[in-house]
């Protein structure tokens, strides 16, 4: 059962109204989304600031991950 079908059953709401609440979240989590790369610095460095969703956080985490693995070589 999906979580639109358990929360309609649980909560009695209206089909229709569960599909523009799920809708409506996807657009503002949609909005916030995007990441913004600073200037570089003089040491090379730069500034990364933004929001990601769970998909590109697997993403990151990752290659993060492999970074770290390789310096410790």
């Amino acid at each position: 059962m999906e979580i639109k079908d358990r929360l309609r059953a649980r909560l009695r709401i209206p089909p229709d109204e569960i599909k523009r609440r799920f809708k409506t979240a996807a657009r503002l989590r949609a909005r916030r989304r995007g990441l913004h790369l600073g200037p570089q610095q003089r040491d090379g460095m730069s500034r990364l600031q933004g929001w990601i969703d769970p998909e590109t956080r697997c993403y990151v985490e990752a290659a993060s991950a492999a970074v770290r693995a390789r310096a410790a070589i």
